[in-house]
């Protein structure tokens, strides 16, 4: 059973009793740099106190071990006998969290750890999205007619300029000893590409979650508030420029968030046109100056739809959409590819 223990007037006296009663401990035990762990073991328990130095490091200066009826305190980690001197370290290590493996995990407690499944699975799913996102720069080199993009024409724009088509097939170079040393030169520049972003995309990723881990480490995150949380913490860390890197911070996630919601939007929008475009034998019949109002009109679809969902489907909820519109797009594909 699980309560709302903000929610005073609903929870039972029981339970009330119970929360007031950690609320006086925590009060009790809270103060600058210190820390406190509690864990229940089987037939006892085990509970460590000391000093937090340079953020990170717990240094213990009470250990007290409760085990059958008896209890044992110690003030150094290398009195402690084992297996509870390899707890202690655990939970000092890595500052109050205790590392298990899942298969440990579920052979101490018989069932899965208490996470968000369809959260995790979802970003499983997205995993490939940043391979499927290549196709847009493929499709820019061929917009912009770089190499055989000269071929097959372009998207054009839905509102005045020239009228181009697309053709619903590729173009192939006659196979030549010239021909083919453009396209070795051509792939030497890929490769460079995909270096540089494979390490670009790598160290963004990494570098949110190493912020995270150093300032914000341990702490309960509610909803969507990880990027204003990490710039608190970092505000308080250096209280001299606290208000500068707090501003620093969100807007270095607004940049980051903003264009890419808006790249995201006409990616979404060119893929699918591009999928339906060559894999449907329906839309051959359409004509090739037809791809642009198919796009726009995708688009604009699309938008429309998301912001009239925004307000009834809860934002931290959205990234599960993703890997179902990602595998019914890629079932679509191979399916219309297949027939």
């Amino acid at each position: 059973m699980r309560y709302n223990l903000r929610a005073t007037d609903s929870l039972p006296l029981y339970v009330k009793k119970v929360r007031d009663d950690l609320l006086e401990q925590a009060r009790a035990l809270s103060r600058p740099r210190a820390f406190f762990v509690s864990r229940a073991i089987i037939r006892g328990h085990t509970r460590g106190r000391g000093e937090i130095i340079d953020h990170h490091r717990w240094k213990p200066s009470l250990l007290t071990v409760q085990y059958q009826g008896l209890t044992h305190r110690y003030h150094e980690l290398h009195n402690v006998p084992e297996p509870f001197a390899s707890q202690f370290r655990n939970l000092l290590d890595h500052e109050g969290i205790q590392y298990v493996g899942l298969v440990g995990y579920v052979g101490r407690h018989g069932r899965l750890p208490g996470l968000d499944w369809a959260m995790v699975v979802a970003f499983i799913g997205i995993a490939g999205a940043g391979g499927l996102s290549n196709t847009l720069f493929s499709n820019h080199a061929r917009d912009k007619g770089w190499g055989m993009g000269a071929r097959v024409g372009a998207i054009p724009s839905a509102i005045g300029g020239r009228t181009i088509g697309l053709s619903h097939t590729g173009c192939v170079f006659p196979l030549n000893e010239e021909n083919l040393s453009r396209w070795r030169r051509w792939m030497r520049h890929i490769r460079r590409d995909q270096a540089i972003w494979v390490l670009a995309s790598i160290l963004g990723m990494a570098l949110p979650c190493m912020m995270s881990l150093e300032f914000i480490r341990n702490a309960t995150v509610t909803g969507d508030r990880v990027a204003a949380m990490t710039a608190e913490g970092i505000a308080l860390r250096y209280p001299s420029f606290g208000g500068l890197f707090w501003v620093l911070t969100l807007s270095c996630g607004f940049l980051v968030l903003a264009p890419g919601q808006v790249s995201v939007c006409d990616q979404i929008a060119r893929r699918w046109t591009d999928m339906i475009w060559t894999a449907s034998p329906r839309s051959s019949g359409w004509g090739k100056g037809r791809f642009a109002t198919f796009t726009m009109g995708s688009c604009l679809l699309m938008e429309s739809g998301g912001c009239s969902s925004s307000d009834s489907y809860p934002r931290s909820r959205s990234p599960r959409l993703a890997p179902c519109w990602a595998t019914w797009r890629w079932g679509f594909l191979r399916c219309r590819r297949s027939t």
